[in-house]
């Protein structure tokens, strides 16, 4: 598999820039390699109160202690079907990434990132994300669409510009009556490590090796948007399996 790029050519979504993730050539100190095919790592839910040390060596632990709780115990996760987008929205660059979900397994269709100039009024930098999020809905055609809830940190100025480019995000998923779900980032990361502080190395591997993919995923709000993908499809299963009326996500 190769990763298939939304909207390679700028002109493809208007007169947005458009920064895909893909296996050919990449600015200089972004790395990739191509995809291959392949069954992934399987996961399992494991008990929140189990100890985990996040490095590089704890990462493939955690994968072989998954393997080993799903030969002993039958353990098996569980997972939504269809096509997932995940969006980390952002007013300089959206994240997306579009997953397939089906039975146990979960595989890339499509990811990158689409940029608006700095230099641009707020306003037009809007309706850029509004109309390339409304071609990118209409080309991946997904199930849902799950995202980021917003959180202001020290910087308000900043959250309020993310805040616009999530409003006109909404919309456009809205508009196209597509069904939408929001995470919290401690969720996600729960989620993809089970580990709620888990750091962006971390989760960008985790995504990786949930993907069955060779290399991290760039731009890093790709990755996120994938992440946020990956966390709907295992909650939608989960809330399937174990019929609660009462949602871990809400609904935009």
């Amino acid at each position: 598999m190769s990763c298939k790029v939304v909207g390679a050519e700028p002109s493809a979504f208007g007169s947005a820039m458009i920064r895909p993730w893909s296996p050919g050539p990449q600015p200089a100190g972004e790395h990739s390699s191509p995809l291959r095919n392949g069954e992934r790592i399987v996961a399992a839910v494991i008990p929140q109160s189990l100890p985990l040390l996040f490095s590089d060596a704890c990462v493939i632990m955690h994968a072989v202690v998954l393997c080993i709780l799903i030969t002993r115990f039958g353990i098996r996760e569980g997972i939504g079907t269809g096509i997932i987008l995940g969006i980390d929205p952002g007013l300089a660059t959206v994240g997306f990434g579009a997953i397939r979900a089906e039975k146990n397994r979960l595989s890339l269709l499509s990811c990158g990132a689409i940029t608006t100039p700095a230099g641009q009024r707020v306003s037009l930098r809007l309706k850029q994300i509004y109309d390339d999020m409304l071609e990118l809905i209409d080309m991946v055609k997904p199930e849902a669409i799950a995202m980021e809830e917003l959180f202001f940190n020290t910087n308000q100025t900043t959250g309020i510009a993310v805040a616009q480019a999530r409003g006109v995000l909404i919309l456009a998923g809205q508009t196209l009556q597509i069904p939408m779900f929001e995470y919290t980032p401690l969720q996600v990361k729960q989620n993809i490590t089970g580990y709620g502080r888990a750091q962006k190395p971390q989760m960008m591997e985790m995504v990786r090796r949930t993907l069955n993919l060779d290399a991290v995923v760039r731009p890093d709000d790709a990755s996120d948007a994938l992440a946020l993908a990956i966390c709907h499809a295992r909650t939608v299963s989960s809330l399937m399996n174990t019929a609660k009326e009462d949602s871990v996500c809400s609904t935009i």
